[in-house]
């Protein structure tokens, strides 16, 4: 998962990698999962002046949060932001494309048996966390565990 969130990171700039664990793994389509963080990093981009992201891990999930340091999201308006219908529901020429491709972000963690979560950034802007299954990979049969994420 490091690796393809330091690619992901490369290709915008302005995106700092903080404390990315290089043995964190998940089950998945990398492409797709590529996609998911190409859109979070182009939004806080489009936000803020920077994008920041980390990686944590409990013993069954992997959660990446993308930080930025724009005017963030109004409680009122999180839930919103990957309704289908709020888009829809926009003036043609009033719908942010951002909001759509949030709503595809969503679609691409949740079909990833994961989801994603709006909150109030470190940095100030918004925080949109990505929960992804970990996986686990057993080395030297079952001796030594080693957190690994599939990209």
């Amino acid at each position: 998962l490091s690796a393809l969130l330091a690619q992901t990171g490369k290709r915008h700039g302005r995106t700092d990698l903080a404390d990315l664990k290089p043995d964190v793994y998940t089950l998945g389509d990398p492409a797709a999962i590529f996609q998911l963080f190409q859109i979070l990093i182009t939004n806080a981009l489009a936000s803020g002046s920077r994008a920041i992201v980390r990686i944590d891990h409990g013993s069954s999930l992997v959660a990446v949060h993308i930080d930025d340091d724009g005017p963030g999201v109004p409680r009122a308006e999180r839930s919103k932001v990957f309704e289908p219908r709020a888009y829809r529901r926009a003036p043609q020429g009033q719908r942010a494309p951002e909001r759509e491709a949030c709503v595809r972000a969503r679609q691409i963690a949740r079909s990833h048996g994961g989801d994603i979560l709006i909150s109030c950034s470190p940095e100030g802007g918004a925080r949109f966390t990505v929960h992804l299954p970990l996986h686990i990979e057993t080395i030297d049969a079952g001796a030594e565990l080693r957190v690994a994420s599939a990209s």
